[in-house]
């Protein structure tokens, strides 16, 4: 019994840990995100809106998911797989992919030439005048 409290215990610390980072993360990418929304003014910036509302959800799940990480280390009988714990942290997880994956697609459409995704319009060839 006690290798399994203590497997528990380690999980508990891996899980703080990986949470903690993401917060870190996310907190970051949103001091980005807020102040890049000033400078975009093309048609694609409910991308970064969708980035920044991805991310502070992101962000408050963490922060739950870490509250509810130090309540079951400090309970007597504290799991990893407590049915809120991995509620909030699998939500938390699956926003902040969201978010990145919001950021790729920004990117991928910002940096694509404007000629490339213009149709293009026909020339006309110049013919000598006699």
């Amino acid at each position: 019994m006690p290798e399994r409290a203590d497997n528990e215990t380690k999980a508990l610390e891996g899980a703080r840990d990986l949470v903690k980072q993401m917060v870190t993360l996310e907190a970051a990418l949103l001091t980005f995100g807020v102040g890049y929304v000033s400078k975009a003014g093309d048609s694609w910036r409910w991308l970064i809106d969708a980035v920044i509302v991805l991310l502070l959800i992101s962000l408050v799940l963490g922060v739950l998911g870490l509250f509810q990480i130090v309540s079951q280390t400090h309970s007597a009988n504290g799991n990893i797989n407590d049915g809120f714990l991995r509620v909030v942290l699998v939500l938390s997880i699956l926003t902040f992919v969201g978010a990145i994956v919001c950021i790729s697609f920004y990117i991928l459409l910002v940096s694509t030439p404007a000629s490339a995704t213009a149709p293009s319009k026909p020339t006309s060839t110049p013919t000598p005048s006699r």
